[in-house]
């Protein structure tokens, strides 16, 4: 489709400045397309309200609203018009399927939720899917089928949004709402918008193309843009979402930003409808003088990404005032009234915490000792401590303090903690918490150590290999020096020996520990190995040979999985450099093959192992041994070796299964690994 790049102003676009077409609650200032289609889809709607009470039974044409039908239409406004009536179906069951879960309580939540992950992750990965236990979930994924069937490249586009449908989903399961700070809540609540999702199918969908490292460079304004839209939400929906876990008793699971600012924050109704209107507004100024700057400056950009970015500007401020006028947040008959929203007004206040940037609620005003509050007090007491000492540097006359030793060691190890992973071991504990039941206490303790013994391997690994890169950071030897990352690792194991003693059968476990420690060099193998044998051990359970070769197959796949992506991934690349493997001369699964199927190996050989220490691989000469690895077969070859190995894997966990239950988080993390 032809884009004009000059066309991309917003003069042509109303704002919202012109009283008479606000609805009351409407406060956003982002302008919005003002959509003219001719076109009615109430009946497309009342079909997805008819489906949706032969599989649940229940009647959400008053929370739907027939007449809300412009929501779609903000989300997608240059959708073409054979494609609108699905994208009208999969937006209002979508609607559904959230009014559905929101407020049902964290088991039966999570059951729903790892349901619709299952069975998408098998459509994306194994081009099949499993019937739903929820007949919603079918609803769901049908639904999204029957759109992206009429979008060029199905399978491209489902695969590329299926890691932000599985973020998103993974976000429905929220924190306790008293645990919440309001920083923690917006970081959050970008996530739960879903805009990920639609940021790669509405390109497809409108019939152009806009690439993941585009998406990347804008992504600073369309999470801001997340972030109005969820805010936004929050305060219109609002009343809405009290009713509902006001009637299923679920308070504290409630996700809105109206209850942690009066939850948490002690922010009475009209005092935190304030304060979110003011961080919205903000963050819409944010966002325009971030556009502004983007689209006047001289990075390059493709007329596909301006059009993209243009038109989100367009979608974030179509569905803010989409939200101020639709019935379904305008309900006249809900049951709570102000005085029962009014029991969240400080329930999880302590008087102490602060909102920076705006005035303490009128709570605090209440919250005083003797005339003074607390943190008057203490501040009053701190003048009277410096006050005597103010001609002199308050540095020289501090008390004494001992090195934080501690600290110090494991430094390395908490900056390597804090790179970006995908926290599979974690993951591999709790997919097995169905099969293991274990104190919270117990699986904490072996998660802690199992991320401990890792975590010191990679350090140790980058070291002997002279990796550079770790995660697309620097390493942490390259940051700390080998002589703290090396004392940083050793410390791991020895804090992870004295942990394992807090288990209950810490006698057993210990032997397990000095069987891993034994074993190291066994890599990721050992790695899932030591996670079950310690869950095994401590939850009472029998040893389940089974269960043992599927995580001794997992352990050769996700090395085997790891070997192909360092030479055939892009996104390996960009986060640990080109074909680092063969920079440090790795025996990797490919470069085997390699060796043993090409003619006259002497050549490879002398390229990866006989060279100086400190001289590194040219992108030249690893680019010649990777095209000999295409040539030889080696790549296609370890893919197959992969595909087998999935193949035993997923028989294994099908009789498992059938043996000792359901396991559907194990079946999500199988999935999520392969290729």
């Amino acid at each position: 489709m032809a884009c004009a790049v000059e066309s991309f102003s917003f003069k042509d676009f109303k704002f919202p400045s012109e009283a008479g077409e606000r609805p009351e609650s409407f406060f956003n200032s982002l302008p919005y397309r003002i959509w003219e289609h001719k076109t009615d889809y109430s009946d497309t709607i009342s079909q997805v309200i008819a489906d949706w009470k032969a599989v649940t039974g229940k009647d959400v044409s008053h929370t739907v609203g027939i007449q809300s039908s412009g929501l779609p239409v903000f989300l997608a406004s240059d959708c073409p018009p054979h494609i609108l009536p699905r994208f009208v179906r999969f937006g209002y069951i979508v609607l559904c399927w959230d009014d559905a879960t929101d407020a049902l309580d964290s088991a039966t939540h999570e059951r729903i939720q790892l349901d619709l992950r299952a069975a998408l992750l098998s459509e994306v990965k194994l081009g099949r899917r499993n019937r739903c236990e929820f007949e919603i979930n079918e609803l769901y994924i049908q639904s999204l089928v029957d759109l992206l069937n009429g979008a060029d490249a199905f399978d491209a586009v489902f695969r590329r949004s299926f890691d932000f449908f599985d973020t998103g989903l993974q976000a429905q399961t929220v924190p306790a709402l008293h645990t919440v700070t309001w920083e923690a809540y917006k970081a959050h609540r970008i996530k739960t918008v879903g805009s990920g999702v639609l940021s790669r199918l509405v390109p497809a969908i409108n019939g152009f193309y806009v690439s993941d490292k585009e998406l990347d460079s804008v992504s600073h304004m369309t999470e801001i843009g997340d972030l109005i839209t969820g805010l936004t939400n929050d305060f219109h929906s609002f009343h809405k979402e009290f009713n509902e876990h006001f009637l299923a008793g679920t308070l504290d699971m409630m996700h809105n930003g109206m209850a942690v600012l009066m939850s948490n924050y002690g922010y009475d109704e009209q005092e935190a409808g304030n304060v979110l209107k003011q961080e919205v507004l903000a963050a819409e100024a944010r966002l325009m003088a971030e556009y502004e700057n983007w689209n006047s400056s001289e990075s390059p950009k493709t007329d596909a990404l301006r059009r993209y970015m243009f038109n989100s500007i367009l979608t974030y401020g179509g569905v803010s005032y989409w939200q101020s006028a639709t019935t379904r947040y305008q309900q006249t008959d809900l049951t709570a009234t102000a005085a029962d929203r009014a029991q969240l007004v400080g329930r999880g206040y302590d008087g102490k915490r602060r909102l920076p940037g705006y005035p303490p609620p009128a709570m605090a005003m209440t919250m005083k000792t003797n005339g003074h509050t607390e943190s008057d007090s203490s501040s009053e007491a701190s003048h009277k401590r410096t006050s005597a000492v103010a001609p002199l540097a308050r540095e020289i006359v501090v008390p004494f303090e001992k090195a934080p030793a501690a600290e110090i060691v494991l430094a390395p190890w908490e900056y390597i903690r804090s790179l970006p992973g995908k926290k599979t071991l974690g993951r591999l504990i709790d997919c097995l918490q169905c099969w293991l039941t274990l104190p919270e206490d117990s699986t904490n303790i072996i998660g802690e150590v199992s991320r401990m013994l890792f975590d010191a391997a990679l350090m140790l690994d980058d070291i002997q290999d002279g990796s550079r890169l770790r995660r697309g950071r620097p390493a942490a030897h390259a940051v700390f020096g080998q002589p703290q990352t090396l004392n940083s690792a050793t410390y791991l194991y020895v804090k992870g020996s004295r942990l394992v003693k807090k288990l209950k059968h810490s006698n057993e476990c210990a032997d397990v520990f000095i069987e891993y420690l034994v074993m190291v060099d066994n890599k990721t193998g050992g790695f899932f190995r030591l996670v079950l044998r310690l869950l095994e051990v401590e939850s009472e359970s029998e040893p389940n040979p089974e269960l043992m070769h599927l995580f001794t197959l997992l352990g050769r796949y996700y090395q085997i999985r790891d070997d192909y992506l360092n030479l055939a991934s892009e996104e390996y690349t960009a986060k640990k450099g080109f074909c680092e493997d063969l920079s440090e001369g790795k025996f990797s699964f490919p470069l085997i093959h390699l060796l043993q199927n090409i003619a006259n190996p002497e050549p490879i050989r002398g390229i990866l192992f006989r060279r100086d220490n400190a001289t590194d691989l040219s992108v030249e000469m690893k680019q010649f041994v990777l095209d000999e690895m295409k040539k030889a077969g080696s790549l296609t070859h370890t893919e197959a070796v992969l595909n087998g190995l999935f193949d035993a894997m997923l028989e294994i966990l099908d009789n498992l299964e059938a043996n000792i239950g359901p396991n559907k988080k194990l079946r999500i993390f199988l999935l999520w690994l392969k290729l």
